[in-house]
Protein backbone atom coordinates (compact mmCIF):
# COMPACT_ATOMS: atom_id res chain seq x y z
CA UNK A 1 0.00 0.00 0.00
CA UNK A 2 1.33 3.69 -0.88
CA UNK A 3 -0.28 5.67 1.23
CA UNK A 4 -3.21 6.56 -0.47
CA UNK A 5 -6.29 4.82 -0.05
CA UNK A 6 -9.18 5.98 2.47
CA UNK A 7 -7.49 5.29 5.41
CA UNK A 8 -9.08 2.15 6.10
CA UNK A 9 -5.87 0.06 5.73
CA UNK A 10 -3.98 2.39 8.43
CA UNK A 11 -6.59 0.88 10.58
CA UNK A 12 -5.44 -2.14 10.17
CA UNK A 13 -1.93 -1.50 10.33
CA UNK A 14 -2.48 0.12 13.53
CA UNK A 15 -4.66 -3.01 14.63
CA UNK A 16 -2.03 -5.92 13.19
CA UNK A 17 0.85 -3.52 15.21
CA UNK A 18 -0.19 -3.95 18.26
CA UNK A 19 -0.76 -7.97 18.08
CA UNK A 20 2.84 -8.14 16.90
CA UNK A 21 4.00 -5.54 19.73
CA UNK A 22 2.74 -7.70 22.64
CA UNK A 23 4.55 -10.92 21.60
CA UNK A 24 7.66 -8.85 20.18
CA UNK A 25 7.53 -7.22 24.02
CA UNK A 26 7.70 -10.95 25.63
CA UNK A 27 9.98 -11.94 23.11
CA UNK A 28 12.50 -9.64 23.71
CA UNK A 29 12.09 -8.98 27.73
CA UNK A 30 12.77 -13.16 27.62
CA UNK A 31 15.66 -12.70 25.30
CA UNK A 32 17.14 -9.32 26.48
CA UNK A 33 18.16 -11.09 30.35
CA UNK A 34 20.90 -13.69 30.07
CA UNK A 35 22.15 -16.23 31.99
CA UNK A 36 25.54 -15.28 31.24
CA UNK A 37 24.91 -11.93 32.34
CA UNK A 38 23.25 -13.11 35.55
CA UNK A 39 26.66 -15.93 35.78
CA UNK A 40 28.77 -12.98 35.60
CA UNK A 41 26.96 -10.74 37.77
CA UNK A 42 26.60 -12.96 40.43
CA UNK A 43 30.24 -14.18 39.84
CA UNK A 44 31.32 -10.46 40.74
CA UNK A 45 28.52 -9.76 43.67
CA UNK A 46 30.27 -12.88 45.34
CA UNK A 47 33.97 -11.66 44.60
CA UNK A 48 32.52 -8.11 45.99
CA UNK A 49 32.17 -9.80 49.33
CA UNK A 50 35.50 -11.30 49.69
CA UNK A 51 37.60 -10.36 52.51
CA UNK A 52 40.28 -10.71 50.71
CA UNK A 53 40.80 -6.58 49.91
CA UNK A 54 42.33 -6.57 46.91
CA UNK A 55 40.37 -9.47 45.55
CA UNK A 56 37.48 -7.03 46.96
CA UNK A 57 38.17 -4.05 45.19
CA UNK A 58 39.02 -5.74 41.73
CA UNK A 59 35.82 -7.37 42.09
CA UNK A 60 34.03 -4.17 42.69
CA UNK A 61 35.71 -1.81 39.91
CA UNK A 62 34.64 -4.91 37.80
CA UNK A 63 31.14 -4.16 38.98
CA UNK A 64 30.87 -0.89 38.47
CA UNK A 65 32.18 -1.19 35.16
CA UNK A 66 29.40 -3.95 33.96
CA UNK A 67 27.21 -0.99 35.20
CA UNK A 68 28.79 1.58 33.05
CA UNK A 69 28.54 -0.46 30.13
CA UNK A 70 24.72 -1.56 30.23
CA UNK A 71 24.43 2.30 30.83
CA UNK A 72 26.21 3.00 28.17
CA UNK A 73 23.74 0.57 26.18
CA UNK A 74 20.79 2.33 27.27
CA UNK A 75 21.96 5.39 26.46
CA UNK A 76 22.46 4.77 22.69
CA UNK A 77 19.19 2.42 23.02
CA UNK A 78 17.48 6.15 23.88
CA UNK A 79 19.08 7.83 21.59
CA UNK A 80 18.11 5.57 18.53
CA UNK A 81 14.75 6.05 20.40
CA UNK A 82 14.63 9.20 20.39
CA UNK A 83 15.27 9.13 16.44
CA UNK A 84 12.86 6.69 15.90
CA UNK A 85 10.04 8.58 17.02
CA UNK A 86 11.07 12.07 15.87
CA UNK A 87 10.70 10.29 12.35
CA UNK A 88 7.57 8.10 13.37
CA UNK A 89 6.52 11.95 14.37
CA UNK A 90 7.76 13.73 10.79
CA UNK A 91 6.10 11.04 8.86
CA UNK A 92 2.78 10.64 10.37
CA UNK A 93 2.26 14.79 9.87
CA UNK A 94 2.15 14.18 6.37
CA UNK A 95 -0.74 14.66 4.56
CA UNK A 96 -0.88 11.34 2.85
CA UNK A 97 1.66 9.24 5.06
CA UNK A 98 3.22 5.89 4.12
CA UNK A 99 1.46 3.14 5.90
CA UNK A 100 3.92 1.02 6.11
CA UNK A 101 6.88 3.38 6.93
CA UNK A 102 4.61 4.00 10.01
CA UNK A 103 4.22 0.09 10.54
CA UNK A 104 8.22 0.16 10.08
CA UNK A 105 9.05 2.61 12.36
CA UNK A 106 6.58 2.10 14.92
CA UNK A 107 7.96 -1.87 14.89
CA UNK A 108 11.39 -0.44 15.48
CA UNK A 109 10.20 1.95 18.23
CA UNK A 110 8.81 -0.55 20.23
CA UNK A 111 11.75 -3.20 19.64
CA UNK A 112 14.36 -0.33 20.85
CA UNK A 113 12.02 0.81 23.86
CA UNK A 114 11.90 -3.03 24.76
CA UNK A 115 15.58 -3.31 24.74
CA UNK A 116 15.49 -0.49 26.55
CA UNK A 117 13.50 -1.53 29.78
CA UNK A 118 16.18 -4.86 29.24
CA UNK A 119 19.17 -3.27 30.04
CA UNK A 120 17.64 -0.60 32.70
CA UNK A 121 16.44 -4.38 34.49
CA UNK A 122 20.01 -5.62 34.08
CA UNK A 123 21.04 -2.43 35.43
CA UNK A 124 19.10 -2.07 37.93
CA UNK A 125 19.93 -6.38 39.02
CA UNK A 126 23.62 -5.33 38.96
CA UNK A 127 23.35 -2.15 40.97
CA UNK A 128 21.24 -4.52 43.80
CA UNK A 129 23.86 -7.39 43.97
CA UNK A 130 26.99 -5.16 43.64
CA UNK A 131 26.95 -1.38 44.36
CA UNK A 132 24.38 -1.53 46.88
CA UNK A 133 26.44 -3.51 49.36
CA UNK A 134 30.08 -1.81 48.02
CA UNK A 135 29.05 1.78 49.03
CA UNK A 136 29.51 1.00 52.82
CA UNK A 137 32.56 -1.24 52.47
CA UNK A 138 35.36 -0.49 55.15
CA UNK A 139 37.53 0.17 52.38
CA UNK A 140 37.22 4.47 51.45
CA UNK A 141 38.39 3.96 47.39
CA UNK A 142 36.25 1.49 47.32
CA UNK A 143 32.76 3.99 48.90
CA UNK A 144 34.81 6.65 47.10
CA UNK A 145 34.49 4.38 43.49
CA UNK A 146 31.33 4.13 44.04
CA UNK A 147 30.07 7.20 44.30
CA UNK A 148 32.46 8.45 41.20
CA UNK A 149 30.72 6.12 39.69
CA UNK A 150 26.98 6.44 40.22
CA UNK A 151 27.57 10.02 39.86
CA UNK A 152 28.61 9.44 36.11
CA UNK A 153 25.29 7.31 35.46
CA UNK A 154 23.23 9.83 36.37
CA UNK A 155 25.23 12.46 33.86
CA UNK A 156 25.08 9.80 31.63
CA UNK A 157 21.44 8.42 31.67
CA UNK A 158 19.29 10.79 34.26
CA UNK A 159 15.70 9.81 33.41
CA UNK A 160 16.81 6.25 35.10
CA UNK A 161 19.48 7.36 37.73
CA UNK A 162 17.68 10.89 38.89
CA UNK A 163 15.26 9.35 41.21
CA UNK A 164 14.91 8.32 45.32
CA UNK A 165 15.67 4.93 44.31
CA UNK A 166 19.48 6.26 43.22
CA UNK A 167 19.66 9.37 45.13
CA UNK A 168 19.59 8.21 48.23
CA UNK A 169 22.65 6.57 47.82
CA UNK A 170 24.58 10.20 47.58
CA UNK A 171 22.53 11.58 50.51
CA UNK A 172 24.15 8.85 52.56
CA UNK A 173 27.34 9.19 51.77
CA UNK A 174 27.09 12.99 52.19
CA UNK A 175 27.80 11.75 56.26
CA UNK A 176 30.69 9.73 55.45
CA UNK A 177 33.45 9.66 57.94
CA UNK A 178 36.64 9.59 55.10
CA UNK A 179 36.87 13.27 53.59
CA UNK A 180 37.38 11.86 50.45
CA UNK A 181 33.94 10.18 49.69
CA UNK A 182 32.36 13.49 51.14
CA UNK A 183 34.17 15.49 48.09
CA UNK A 184 33.52 12.68 45.31
CA UNK A 185 29.60 12.96 46.21
CA UNK A 186 30.14 16.85 45.63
Amino acid sequence: NDGDGDGGDEDDAKKDLKRKSAKTTTKSSQSFSSPLFDSVSDAVALFSGSRSRTVRVAATKAGLQLVTSLVKIAKAKAETRDTKQRQLDSESKKKRPNAAMLRALTEALVKTQTRIRGAERMIADAFTKIFTHRFRDVDASVRAACMENIGKWMRSHPLFFLSDVYLKYLGWSLSDKDAKVRRTVL
